[in-house]
């Protein structure tokens, strides 16, 4: 995603789609690992997950994809802390030579909002409150998410 000028969220989130990939600078990851996750949450409880990884040829391959449906009342927190923060943070910083993440989110009445950073636990505390938030909810302890895949 190429920097942009920074539109904050505004309206009622309705979607958010985000792709967390955990390929910094640095040695290629073994084939089969995992390196890219791609997240979908609807504000009535659908989800869907797939999983991929790098193959040798520098393609990205599908591991696994699902699709699953949670309590809109775990969607409805999330997604308002999300776009709480979304809304009041006047930029999201970025570090170099790590993994990013890049976040779209759709209001009610259609508008697209992009959003991007670095994927690192300790950056921001409300994304790493949201990103553990996200893996209860979810059931998906595994989940990358805004701060990288859990210890």
């Amino acid at each position: 995603m190429e920097p942009c000028e920074y539109i904050p969220f505004r309206g009622e989130l309705q979607k958010m789609r985000l792709v967390a990939n955990n390929m910094g600078y640095g040695p290629l990851p073994p084939p089969d690992e995992e390196v890219e996750q791609r997240l979908t949450i609807t504000a009535n409880g659908k989800v869907w997950l797939s999983r991929w990884c790098l193959h040798e040829n520098m393609t990205y391959v599908l591991i696994s994809r699902e699709q699953f449906k949670v309590e809109p009342t775990h969607v409805n927190s999330i997604f308002s802390q999300i776009a709480t923060y979304f809304a009041e943070s006047e930029t999201v910083g970025m570090a170099t030579d790590v993994a990013v993440w890049e976040l779209e989110l759709t209001n009610l009445e259609g508008t697209l909002f992009r959003f991007a950073g670095p994927m690192l636990k300790g950056f921001s505390v409300e994304l790493d409150a949201i990103s553990d938030k996200l893996r209860l909810a979810l059931g998906r302890i595994s989940l990358f998410a805004f701060d990288g895949a859990p210890e």
